[in-house]
């Protein structure tokens, strides 16, 4: 098995990034009931945060902005 798939952390790096994840995460739950208002500003949160992020929150910043978008082109 190889470890292609394992994020890589580096010391001291590890939560770069997470409260960014964290907030924006939650802006998108609150978006339903705020009529997808707060989804814009997670977004925002979300691309300021993608260049520091690291490790876990990265994946969790580039998710949320592919979210973003595939739900936006399906939508329309």
């Amino acid at each position: 098995m190889t470890d292609a798939h394992q994020p890589r952390f580096q010391p001291g790096h590890e939560g770069e990034g997470k409260p960014a994840a964290l907030i924006a995460w939650a802006l998108y739950i609150l978006s339903i009931p705020s009529a997808n208002l707060l989804v814009i500003v997670g977004l925002v949160v979300a691309y300021a945060a993608r260049a520091t992020a690291t490790g876990i929150p990265a994946q969790h910043i580039e998710a949320q902005i592919r979210l973003f978008w595939s739900v936006c082109w399906w939508t329309i």
